[in-house]
């Protein structure tokens, strides 16, 4: 219009966004998560987000857990664009220590995208989770080691064991630490036998000073830290703590006054140029009827390997050479024999590492 007194209202937008009228999936898994004694009867509960337009009633979400499916169904309505929480009947146990991966997924006739339908989580169960006064800024503010560069703040006990990365066995590592106040002792543990207890002969930093006699402030250090020859390949958790003015205790479980601690993954590869070879292999577990199971790792890696089976207490029940054929290593393992309970099971050797499963026997 010419001569307008008054453009900027002469137009107007507005975003449109094309929904699919069937698109549902998970969105996000609330409950388990990693923690201390967690028990043999954890909720599962997942957020399931309706990405389409139309109103979506009795469809199937199934959850994955130590090698069984479990399959529920959702009455809804869950309206198109929304989301609702939902809790599985089905409980999971989580009461062993040791990491886990849960996966829940969702069933819808016609659905647009697939690709949203399933989300995975891994929990570890450990034995504790010491949490100290770090009000003061004792503790870590920064913790970078290979892959891992964490900046945080006070978290008393922060558990990181979504982040890891790969150390080579035999080598000393850049550990660059910062902390908020001086005269910080610090104390890395791997656990290298993956017992969850973190023991003097799994220590790689023991009790290295910061900043000695002095107080608040930024302090910077690097410290060496140093992967032993001979440990065990795989993944494993790294715990670290500090304490203000006394040494870090023995215990990894103790408490100090003022500090902190914090748990983080890392794994042990062997620097010989397949070390990406087990990181990249499929372990799968099977269950069967009467406590029967097929266990396989498919891999590139074509040299024997070793099966292992043992229990909780580390216990060895089986050990046996297995060859490769058609593109994988396979074990037909019969536990109706056992007594009821946890039992893990691995597959791998000394040069490319292992892959480690649970299985439960009823």
């Amino acid at each position: 219009m010419e001569n307008d007194e008054y453009a900027e209202n002469d137009a107007t937008v507005k975003s449109v966004t094309h929904l699919n009228p069937n698109d549902i999936g998970i969105s996000e898994i609330l409950s388990p998560s990693s923690g201390t004694n967690l028990t043999d009867s954890e909720q599962v509960i997942v957020v399931i987000s309706n990405y389409g337009g139309a109103s979506q009633s009795n469809f199937d979400v199934s959850l994955e857990f130590n090698g069984e499916s479990f399959i529920e169904n959702v009455v809804g309505p869950l309206e198109g664009n929304s989301s609702i929480e939902y809790t599985f009947t089905q409980n999971v146990d989580l009461s062993v220590f040791g990491s886990y991966s849960v996966t829940v997924s969702t069933s819808l006739d016609s659905d647009s995208d697939i690709s949203n339908d399933s989300l995975t989580v891994d929990v570890t169960n450990i034995n504790c989770s010491p949490s100290m006064d770090c009000s003061y800024n004792d503790g870590f503010q920064l913790f970078q080691l290979g892959d891992i560069n964490n900046e945080s703040g006070c978290e008393g006990y922060g558990d990181f064991t979504d982040q890891s990365t790969d150390l080579e066995a035999g080598y000393t590592y850049d550990l660059n630490v910062i902390t908020g106040y001086g005269d910080q002792f610090v104390r890395v543990w791997i656990d290298f036998n993956n017992d969850f207890v973190f023991s003097l002969d799994e220590l790689v930093v023991d009790n290295y000073v910061i900043a000695a006699g002095s107080a608040a402030g930024s302090y910077a250090e690097t410290i060496p830290l140093t992967i032993p020859e001979g440990v065990e390949l795989g993944q494993h958790i790294l715990r670290a703590k500090t304490s203000w003015q006394v040494e870090v205790p023995d215990d990894a479980c103790e408490v100090s006054q003022y500090g902190e601690t914090e748990d983080y993954m890392v794994n042990i590869v062997t620097g010989l140029g397949i070390d990406d070879i087990i990181s990249n292999s499929d372990f799968k577990i099977i269950m069967k009827d009467n406590d029967n199971y097929e266990i396989s790792l498919i891999t590139n890696h074509s040299d024997n390997i070793i099966f292992k089976v043992y229990n909780v207490t580390g216990q060895s029940l089986i050990s046996r050479k297995v060859s490769y054929k058609e593109g994988m290593y396979s074990y037909n393992l019969d536990m109706s024999y056992a007594a009821p309970g946890v039992y893990m099971v691995s597959m791998g050797n000394n040069t490319i590492g292992y892959k480690v499963g649970k299985i439960i026997v009823n």
